[in-house]
């Protein structure tokens, strides 16, 4: 999967997609490309939180 986007997004340069994923045990941030970045909540079980507002425009 993570390959596809890359390739998506590489022929794409002038979008931008954001991934948020969840379900784990540290948070994280990843600049894949200038266009491609991974969010990742830290979570505990049964302790859902919000971890950040995204605003779209």
């Amino acid at each position: 999967m993570g390959e596809a986007l890359v390739e998506t997004m590489q022929a794409h340069p002038g979008k931008r997609m954001t991934v948020l994923c969840g379900h784990t045990h540290s948070s994280g941030n990843s600049q894949i490309l200038d266009n491609l970045q991974v969010l990742t909540g830290a979570a505990r079980y049964g302790q859902p939180k919000i971890q950040q507002v995204i605003s779209v425009e």
